[in-house]
């Protein structure tokens, strides 16, 4: 029996800037959100059930993003203290096809930095195609 995901359940993330990830003004740089964006969503994922290791040594599915959008509102610097917040739009349903929505806030101030929309899927290497929910080992073992 498969667990449903609850579109309405929020996963936050929490994360410092590392200077690693700003430029030379210590102001984050653009591709770092994708990577804070990443974080959330196998946070979510994790807090679903999902085993991650198990995930990443199957040979034969892979969870990959078809398409992300990022919408920035605001930056953000060094030593920032950042919240994303997670949440499923869209949960499988004959398809292992599901979208995210996410929400990255300034954790001291409670400002929205920026927006992210990604679709994912379920793919299965032989076949070369996205898996019905049925055949999503993941997904369908989720208690």
């Amino acid at each position: 029996m498969s667990k449903e995901f609850n579109k309405n359940e929020l996963v936050e993330t929490e994360i410092k800037v590392r200077l690693v990830e700003c430029d030379p003004y210590e102001i984050a740089h653009n591709s770092s959100y994708f990577v804070w964006f990443e974080m959330g969503r196998f946070d979510y994922a994790e807090a679903n059930g999902y085993k991650l290791t198990s995930m990443a040594a199957d040979e034969e599915t892979v969870y990959i993003t078809l398409h992300t959008k990022c919408k920035y509102i605001k930056s953000c610097r060094f030593k920032d203290e950042l919240v994303v917040k997670t949440r499923i739009t869209k949960p499988p349903f004959i398809f292992a096809k599901y979208n995210f929505e996410q929400k990255l806030y300034n954790k001291n101030t409670g400002e929205l930095i920026a927006k992210c929309w990604t679709e994912n899927a379920a793919v299965s290497k032989s076949k070369k195609c996205v898996l019905r929910v049925s055949e999503d080992n993941a997904l369908v073992s989720l208690k």
